[in-house]
């Protein structure tokens, strides 16, 4: 018996195949987005840790909007040489979702790093400078980083400055990393009072900060005016509050935004 020979089917005659590639360009569009809703979710459960995906995210719009145009031109190239394959509506999703995705989120992901880099180059050495001259006794100096209106002291910026020399030493220098705001939510939500702290603050902004010092590196929130640095791009510290083991704190001044946050917190300020 012979074997029926077989011919090969006409390319027009094939059925039709579905571009994995354009599938895949689709699925990590729609990650992308989705990757959004799921960071904001997080940001509000466990704190700015997670707002770091927002740095993530926007490589897989890019990486769906390149797969998808190269998926797109094999899907003409092929139905140019008679081929059918499906998969241009998924690949052009793939393009325009993702690249929307990529620009807004890498817009957000860009402005944070903006906020961050003048933070850091701003906020960060005026709050060492304070910290600085109040420990080693040079209150021009400390004070020329205060607000216009503060009433702070002579005697109670050289009282702060005693009280951070004897619980963590002589300062160093003053640092804004991003994984400050990582151990900045973690301290927030490890304190006392989390649970039940309702802090509101009426044009005072505080803003977290590491303190480098002989021993130990104290987690530091700096209350900044917000008019002096909006409208005329200057620092000015209204308040500090060190956040020192055991859930105590330091606060520079004896009645202001830092000691209420940290009665709110739960937090137990010391005054020697």
């Amino acid at each position: 018996m012979s074997q029926a020979q077989q011919t090969p089917l006409d390319p027009a005659e094939r059925p039709p195949q579905v571009s994995l590639g354009a599938m895949v360009a689709m699925f990590l569009s729609l990650t992308s987005v989705l990757g959004c809703g799921v960071i904001a979710a997080l940001f509000f459960l466990l704190g700015p840790a997670s707002a770091v995906g927002m740095l993530v995210t926007p490589a897989l719009g890019l990486a769906g909007v390149t797969l998808g145009g190269l998926s797109l031109y094999r899907i003409r190239k092929a139905a140019v040489q008679g081929v059918l394959v499906r998969g241009q509506g998924m690949a052009l999703i793939g393009i325009f979702v993702g690249l929307m995705s990529a620009v807004v989120q890498g817009a957000a992901a860009g402005g944070a790093l903006v906020v961050w880099r003048n933070a850091r180059e701003m906020m960060t050495p005026s709050a060492g400078r304070l910290v600085m001259a109040s420990v080693q006794g040079d209150i021009p100096v400390a004070r020329l980083e205060l607000m216009q209106s503060s009433t702070i002291s002579d005697e109670r910026l050289r009282s702060f400055g005693e009280m951070f020399k004897n619980h963590v030493g002589e300062p160093r220098r003053a640092d804004l990393r991003l994984s400050v705001f990582v151990r900045a939510s973690r301290e927030l939500r490890s304190a006392p009072g989390a649970a039940t702290a309702q802090i509101t603050q009426d044009k005072i902004a505080p803003f977290p900060v590491e303190i480098e010092a002989d021993r130990g590196t104290p987690l530091c929130y700096i209350f900044l005016d917000t008019d002096a640095l909006q409208r005329q791009q200057q620092v000015r510290i209204a308040d500090v509050l060190v956040l020192l083991p055991g859930h105590e704190c330091i606060t520079l001044a004896t009645d202001g935004p830092a000691r209420t946050t940290g009665d709110a917190l739960g937090y137990r300020v010391v005054e020697k």
